[in-house]
């Protein structure tokens, strides 16, 4: 008896060892977090097992077709599914498609994360341990942080140690800490997060002047006005705003001068 006919008996057993082999290793490579070499070679040790059941015994699909579809149907679903989460984790770009960009974060925030020189981290003290439409906007500002933001919820009812360790006293409220430095945030929206993010990663508070003297306006004139709203901006990112520098006057611009 030759090779091929010996193996020719064990057509449907090889085939459903080809597909079991082949959807393993695409899962595992969706799973796997470091070396995808192994789940790799599975999976195309699977395919060759599945066209080598096709080659020794080409009427396995006629005596065993019904049920090698059903298989066949599953096996694919699985590996869509798990070569679709393997894409998503290694291109983790992320498409708003909704009208206005309701899920994208603002330039400011992106510039902000991507700029980061220090890692940030962000500790959640949520009730219950979760919020998903926070968790949802801090994916992001990790996709832009570059390995410099990382988060973490924690339920402070499991781990008060560690809740009264950040003088936590009310449930969902967001730590973000740098370099030793800490921010509590309450209002969990994007720019308030951005503006913490901003305070912790400053060790010192800059100054911005507005030069006087020559008819400016005053940033500091009450109304609501562009530069009423820009000194507002400013300072709730922790900036330091005077619009009394008298160039003529004081012959130089102060060391302490940031923006002028």
């Amino acid at each position: 008896m030759s090779r091929l006919a010996f193996l020719s008996r064990f057509g449907a057993a090889i085939a459903v060892a080809g597909g079991v082999l082949l959807t393993a290793g695409v899962l595992s490579m969706a799973l796997a977090s470091g070396d995808t070499v192994l789940p790799a070679a599975s999976g195309v040790l699977g395919v060759l097992l599945v066209l080598l059941a096709a080659v020794v015994d080409r009427e396995m699909f006629q005596r065993y077709g019904r049920w090698l579809n059903a298989f066949w149907g599953t096996a694919m679903v699985l590996a869509i599914v798990g070569m679709l989460n393997f894409l998503g984790q290694r291109y983790s770009d992320r498409f708003d498609l909704t009208e206005g960009q309701l899920h994208s974060l603002s330039d400011l925030t992106v510039q902000t994360l991507e700029g980061l020189e220090t890692d940030v981290t962000a500790l959640a003290f949520m009730e219950g341990g979760a919020n998903l439409e926070l968790r949802s906007l801090l994916e992001q500002f990790d996709v832009h942080g570059g390995g410099r933001f990382q988060f973490e919820f924690i339920d402070p009812d499991r781990d008060p140690a560690r809740a009264q360790a950040f003088d936590i006293t009310a449930y969902n409220t967001l730590v973000v800490e740098a370099e030793g430095r800490r921010q509590n945030v309450m209002d969990l929206s994007e720019k308030e997060i951005t503006n913490r993010i901003l305070k912790v990663v400053r060790n010192r508070q800059e100054r911005v002047y507005v030069s006087v003297g020559h008819g400016e306006r005053a940033i500091q004139a009450g109304d609501r006005s562009g530069l009423e709203r820009m000194r507002e901006r400013l300072q709730e990112i922790d900036y330091v705003v005077r619009d009394s520098l008298f160039l003529a006057r004081e012959g130089r611009v102060p060391e302490d001068c940031r923006v002028l």
